[in-house]
């Protein structure tokens, strides 16, 4: 059993290198929307912070045009040193270093679900299938391949351990509520979004079960210490954010993306997601479940039917509730949610259908594998089913670079993104005292690099926590300049070597010149000794729980 488990391990990671060298192999990378600028940027900004012995402050003047935005206050980092450490170890080698970290968090993905369905079931061969079905899920593969989603691409890979924290503790075993707190925290230290929606499924998931297993106060208790820890876990996050959030008038996409609800075909958008076309006319990925999950579904489906009618499976048992969840989650993008509410919230209300849909894809593959181990013969079905995801990834893959070679939309040089400077401004994360009109032209004139590419203002010296600059002033006096100041942020701020203090209009950086010509200006942020606390507490407390979980 042990041997075979390491072996099951060993495939994962096999199957994981394969599927992350297919988008490498002819030395291109897929370039999708503004997520892979913005992405891109956050790591590399981590990586020059590191690079230059520093801690990563709240705010970064590496990227994102060099106006400072608060990308580490506002968007966690911890986690994604996944893809930091192996960028800083292979320094030279940028693309293979890219290249590492996606195939780690490709492999975590799929370790995770296999010891969460090995410990359901007690199988190796149906943790193996369910692992390479999550980590060869369409979705899943999306995320990285096409949106670049990087915070999201990680977070998933999570997912399994919250469910699987939620039934041990159902199950009694004293480990889950460590598994619990360590399964959120490490979402929430990754991508809030992931966890919002984490959270109901999580929950209806207990009630659910609560009929199969009844409550006790035991299981409460547990669940309580679980939240505890998590909020521990989760401090790195909570408390910068609450100081960004509250002490600046942060502006939100859909401010400008100007979405409305009624105007967008949310339900058709759903109904195309249960589609599970595969190799659809207008593009070989879709939001959608993929076909062998749908095959799996199936095959499942019928193989629980019949063990039903045969009276060897209760009406309501634990294949049962699992099927629940996989078809609720299916038909909720279409039919359930009223997505004009999320407008509210400033969330990208197209992007839900195939978020929410992974959750039924997951739900479907626990569902085989609690129907595949009561099956004969079963260590065939779920091998073939296991090599039949690969396959079809590896097909979808190759799929996706030709199409996307032949628009034109791969990137043969990393280098060209991975640059001090990129023209992508998330405006979430943007402070202004401006009204939204105002803030909606600057951020735009920013980011088409009108304003910091002009010979009166040169970015040089570009570090993660300091900005150097030089500026031709033609009139002497104030100077108002594309620099982002947030409250509650220290700054230090020097002109031609004096220091100055730190002035804003409407959220940007003002300095006084007092010469005609050109003049320096140099702008750090302070890293605060609580921030590093905070982080080293959070990193702390996560370890403490691994090693909990290992007794």
């Amino acid at each position: 059993m042990r041997k075979l488990s390491k072996n099951s391990v060993f495939w994962i990671g096999i199957i994981a290198i394969i599927e992350t060298l297919l988008f490498f192999k002819r030395g291109y990378f897929s370039i999708a929307g503004n997520d892979l600028s913005f992405q891109f940027t956050r790591i590399e900004s981590l990586v020059n912070a590191f690079s230059h012995g520093e801690w990563p402050g709240l705010v970064s003047f590496w990227g994102n045009s060099n106006t400072g935005a608060a990308i580490n206050g506002m968007y966690p980092w911890l986690t994604s040193m996944l893809f930091v450490i192996p960028r800083l170890v292979f320094a030279g080698h940028v693309y293979f270093g890219w290249m590492v970290g996606i195939a780690i968090v490709q492999f975590l993905s799929g370790l995770t679900m296999f010891v969460t369905v090995k410990r359901m079931f007690s199988r190796n061969g149906v943790g193996f299938m369910a692992g390479v079905l999550y980590m060869s899920s369409a979705y899943h593969l999306i995320l990285i391949y096409q949106r670049f989603a990087l915070a999201e691409f990680l977070a998933y890979s999570f997912v399994p351990l919250v469910f699987l924290g939620l039934y041990q503790i159902l199950d009694g075993d004293r480990h889950g509520k460590y598994t619990l707190a360590l399964g959120m925290a490490l979402i929430i230290n990754t991508h809030m979004l992931t966890a919002v929606t984490v959270i109901p499924f999580g929950a209806l998931y207990v009630l659910l079960m609560w009929t199969k297993k009844h409550p006790n106060w035991q299981q409460i208790i547990e669940a309580f210490k679980a939240v505890l820890m998590t909020i521990i876990m989760m401090l790195a996050v909570l408390v910068p954010m609450l100081i960004i959030s509250q002490k600046n008038h942060i502006l939100m996409q859909q401010k400008f993306w100007g979405i409305d609800a009624s105007a967008v075909d949310l339900v058709g958008a759903g109904k195309e997601a249960i589609t599970f076309n595969l190799f659809g006319t207008s593009s070989p990925w879709t939001w959608h479940l993929d076909i062998v999950i749908l095959a799996v579904f199936v095959i499942a489906i019928i193989a629980w039917l019949v063990q039903l009618f045969r009276g060897k499976e209760k009406v309501l048992s634990e294949s049962t509730i699992l099927a629940l969840l996989a078809i609720f989650a299916a038909i909720l993008p279409s039919n359930v949610v009223d997505w004009s509410l999320l407008e509210k919230f400033g969330f990208a209300l197209i992007q839900f259908p195939g978020r929410l849909l992974t959750y039924s894809g997951f739900f479907i593959i626990i569902f085989a594998a609690s129907v595949f181990v009561k099956l004969n013969n079963k260590a065939i079905l779920t091998s073939f089913i296991s090599v039949s995801a690969v396959v079809v990834a590896v097909i979808s893959i190759n799929l996706q670079v030709n199409r996307l070679q032949e628009r034109g939309g791969l990137q043969p040089d990393i280098n060209n993104i991975v640059t001090a400077k990129s023209s992508f401004l998330d405006y979430s994360i943007m402070p202004t005292g401006m009204k939204d009109k105002e803030a909606r032209i600057f951020a735009d004139t920013v980011a088409n690099n009108q304003v910091s590419d002009k010979y009166d203002i040169v970015a040089k010296n570009v570090k993660s926590n300091e900005l150097g600059m030089t500026i031709n002033v033609k009139n002497a006096g104030e100077q108002t300049l594309p620099v982002f100041v947030y409250k509650g942020v220290k700054y230090k701020v020097r002109v031609d070597g004096s220091v100055q203090p730190v002035e804003t209009k409407q959220g940007l950086l003002t300095v006084h010149a007092d010469k005609i010509g050109e003049t320096a200006i140099t702008i750090s942020a302070v890293t605060p000794t609580w921030l590093i606390i905070v982080d080293v507490l959070t990193l702390i407390s996560i370890g403490f729980v691994l090693y909990k979980m290992a007794k």
